[in-house]
């Protein structure tokens, strides 16, 4: 079989088409390799900014947390001070520091 000069040309341009649609479809898997690592790596980023973001809430409400159990704490000791000043304990100490007496009482200093 003997080719003929088109045969050739008719190969040679099949082939380079073949050549042709493998690097546009190389070029095709290369972009969309690319454009799918850019993506990742936004994702990847975003995620990375959520998760500081979290950490510093978490810690702020911790911080939170524990003013709040420090003035609960303080709410209490001045609830317990609030009944105690109404008792008649808490009056006759505060009465003696101001040099009060009871009517039938009697203050003796000493003599120097």
């Amino acid at each position: 079989m003997r080719r003929t000069g088109y045969e050739h040309t008719n190969s040679y341009e099949q082939r380079r088409r073949r050549l042709a649609k493998k690097r546009r479809s190389r070029g095709g898997i290369i972009i969309a390799v690319t454009v799918a690592a850019a993506f990742a790596v936004v994702i990847y980023t975003r995620i990375s900014a959520a998760d500081k973001r979290i950490r510093a809430l978490d810690s702020q409400i911790k911080a939170l947390n524990e003013q709040i159990e420090e003035e609960e704490e303080k709410k209490l000791e001045l609830v317990e001070k609030k009944d105690y000043v109404q008792t008649d304990e808490y009056m006759e100490e505060v009465a003696k520091k101001l040099g009060l007496l009871y009517p039938d009482e009697i203050l003796y200093k000493p003599s120097n």
